[in-house]
């Protein structure tokens, strides 16, 4: 119904659009996105707002496109062709959750903003990247070491951090449709209507989406998937102007079943296994049914952008902003118990809300420009697990496994400076932000009381992060740079704690260890990163080559406590991580690229760790080991060839060994994807411009491979989760504006 009605609306915003538009008559030019070039725009170094050096690349709007259709749904896959990025992807279309590294680290720890507006949530923590239609998106920057200053990044960026901009409504009235169709009966519908540039100076977009697809082995759905984005900018005097974003995202999906080490390693024979389809009444079977694992993840974000331009050198803006999610999954589990196996499917729920602030003062006085602001948030972060029994009539409420109550609201005060000056050959840049984190006061409850051992007293945590970079142009081909930056991570695991405190309060309370002090010993994991960069660039070749070194402080690792003889999270782990990435760009003909992205990365913890078992000491014996889920050498290659309206992009993927333990006992071999794209462009046929057909063909030779390794970076033989990655999977989609 909801699909319905907004199409339906949408498409009447768009006929009184066009009859108030005939109002001026400069407003009713049709829009074109202008002639695709060949020289490489689609993948470019960025920079933020007062940076003198390139220290992140941005993906443009036809970066996006070339992407394709998972690049749509997914903000990940669209760094599908950038160095020192591995992306695990579940399904061919990016609709299902995925695994990420970015320099060995994983993209829990990153942080991500929308035109300046954090985006995190917990449970897991982290970025929620799929909550956009990139469709929408203007562009977007990645920054895999040091982040700028000035970008605030929500739980944190030991991870990187990834920067996205909204596509501003148009200055003429347009519309853009988008049909798609694939393999296991993908689908998705994109509308985008432009009102143009109104008699008032009011400029607005509205667009809608729809998308679902099978799952492609078993059972289930990865949709359904539906969005809305609303945008309005209004120019109120010709220094002052204001702008509107509202973004609204309800996806419902099923999970795909995870194998174990064992079924990875023979994984022609297990690669389609999934969740059974048929309910038996049989709890030790249905402990595997499909529509026991499944979930519903509602995001709503809201924000406004004024701007007032003081002088030529001075101007300002003010962000405020307010977000929700609500989202409700069910996992199942079993259980052994000195009375047998118990089989349950846990409800994890998650509601928060966000609103906050960001002045921002920009300044330039001859070369030098600062900028400063304040990041002012306050959030409701409110989290629960419940446990479900499985019968033989279904599922059974068993009460909470975890439940606390947040007596307040938390807050984040950050302030921050950036400062960057060109000086003849020489660029230098410098900035230094203070991040401090306020959690509330939690009050735990067990079997539906108020349990005094399992509330955590009000904790804050801050730190400063100093960034500092110089640059040097040798001529007009060559320029090389040196960038340093601190990042940071705010505690998490939380509910993994409390569970554990719970299940061993006894011996915890006999040490005379609460869980609060278990929480109050926490502290902020940090990073020290350092890249060096060189770049060439002619008119036949480009290349971005940049070597980089990380050192990794205060990890939250699972270590033995002797004190209370239990293994737990605590913040011992330090590691070190260094390597090289390589972005390759050659036009050798008109109209032909030709790309070579390769990067090695080496990554490991400084120190073996001590664990228990059934009573017994042992060594993890991890120092020097690769980090799970992180291939040593990425390879990315390939090539795009436009002849008159015609295109062809195929790329080449080679992942190499991969662990999915610390000890490194656990390995699965190297594996090459292929993937084709096909476009063909028709620049008019009646009303409709600049049409595109497209053709993917993703997986090209049917490939069985392991595409997702769920590892935590300490984990041990035995506790990590893996999932096959798609099959050979076809894509057609026709888009058009008018």
């Amino acid at each position: 119904m909801l699909r319905k009605n907004f199409v339906f609306f949408t498409l009447l915003f768009y006929i009184v659009i066009s009859m108030v538009s005939t109002l001026n008559a400069d407003n009713t030019t049709e829009y074109s996105l202008g002639k695709i070039t060949v020289t490489g725009e689609f993948i470019l170094p960025t920079k933020q707002t007062g940076d003198s050096i390139y220290t992140g690349t941005k993906v443009t709007k036809n970066g996006i496109e070339l992407a394709g259709e998972s690049g749509s749904n997914s903000v990940y896959e669209t760094f599908s062709l950038l160095p020192g990025i591995n992306i695990e992807s579940k399904d061919p279309y990016g609709l299902s959750d995925k695994n990420v590294r970015i320099r060995g680290i994983k993209n829990y720890y990153s942080g991500m903003a929308v035109n300046g507006i954090p985006n995190y949530g917990i449970m897991p923590i982290g970025p929620r990247e799929d909550i956009y239609d990139m469709e929408n998106m203007e562009s977007i920057s990645i920054y895999k070491g040091a982040t700028p200053s000035d970008m605030n990044t929500g739980t944190g960026n030991r991870g990187g951090s990834v920067d996205l901009t909204f596509r501003k409504p148009l200055d003429k009235l347009s519309a853009s449709i988008k049909e798609a169709f694939g393999s296991d009966s993908y689908s998705k519908t994109f509308l985008r209507i432009d009102s143009g540039k109104l008699p008032t100076d009011t400029k607005m977009f509205a667009s809608y989406s729809y998308a679902d697809a099978d799952m492609w082995r078993g059972k289930g759905d990865l949709g359904e998937r539906e969005h809305i984005n609303f945008g309005i900018s209004q120019e109120i005097t010709d220094k002052f102007s204001s702008e509107l974003y509202f973004n609204f995202n309800n996806s419902n999906r099923n999970f795909f079943m995870p194998l174990t080490y064992e079924e990875a390693k023979d994984v022609d024979s297990y690669y389609s296994k999934h969740y059974n389809s048929t309910f038996y009444a049989n709890p030790s079977k249905d402990v595997n049914y499909y529509d026991f694992n499944k979930g519903n993840f509602i995001n709503r974000d809201i924000f406004a952008i004024f701007k007032y331009q003081f002088s030529d050198s001075i101007a300002t803006s003010i962000k405020p902003y307010f977000s929700t999610e609500d989202a409700n999954y069910f996992e199942t589990t079993t259980k052994t118990t000195p009375t047998g196996k118990n089989y349950l499917d846990l409800k994890k729920m998650r509601k928060s809300d966000k609103y906050g602030v960001i002045p921002e003062v920009s300044m330039n006085f001859q070369s030098l420009n600062i900028t400063t602001g304040y990041w002012f948030e306050s959030f409701d972060l409110d989290k629960s697990v419940k446990i479900y029994g499985i019968t033989p009539k279904g599922i059974t409420y068993k009460g909470y496994q975890y439940y606390g109550k947040n007596d307040n609201r938390g807050v984040i005060h950050s302030p921050y400076l950036k400062l960057s000056q060109n000086i003849d050959k020489f660029t230098w840049q410098g900035g230094l932000k203070y991040f401090y984190y306020e959690e509330p006061e939690i009050k735990g409850y067990s079997g539906g009381k108020y349990d005094p051992d399992l509330t955590v007293s009000k904790s804050n945590f801050d730190k400063l992060l100093p960034t500092a970079g110089i640059g040097y142009k040798l001529n007009q081909h060559i320029e090389t740079y040196l960038n340093y930056g601190k990042n940071y991570m705010r505690p998490y695991a939380y509910v993994p704690i409390t569970n554990l405190y719970s299940a061993n309060k006894t011996k915890f309370k006999a040490s005379g260890i609460l869980l609060d002090d278990i929480f109050k010993d926490w502290k902020m994991e940090t990073s020290d990163n350092v890249d060096f960069g060189l770049r060439f660039n002619t008119k036949y070749i480009e290349i971005n080559s940049t070597i980089f070194y990380g050192k990794h402080y205060d990890l939250l690792t699972n270590i033995f406590d002797p004190t209370v003889g239990i293994n737990y999270y605590q913040n011992v782990g330090d590691a070190t991580s260094y390597g090289a990435e390589l972005e390759t760009f050659i036009y050798p003909l008109e109209g032909l690229i030709l790309f070579f992205n390769p990067s090695y990365t080496n990554i490991t913890f400084d120190n073996d760790f001590t664990r228990v078992q059934n009573g017994k000491k042992y060594s993890v014996k991890i120092e020097g080991n690769q980090l799970p889920d992180t291939p040593e050498w990425i390879i990315k290659t390939g090539f795009i060839y436009r002849i008159n309206n015609f295109e062809i992009n195929p790329n080449i993927n080679w992942i190499d060994t991969r662990y999915g333990d610390a000890t490194n006992n656990d390995s699965l071999p190297s594996y090459t994807l292929v993937n084709l794209g096909l476009s063909y462009n028709i620049k008019k046929i009646l009303s409709f411009n600049n049409i595109k057909l497209s053709l993917e063909f993703k997986n090209l030779f049917n490939k069985k491979y392991i595409s997702v390794i769920d590892a935590s970076d300490d984990s041990e033989s035995g506790t990590t989760s893996y999932y096959s990655g798609s099959p050979f999977s076809t894509i057609f989609s026709i888009s058009a504006n008018f």
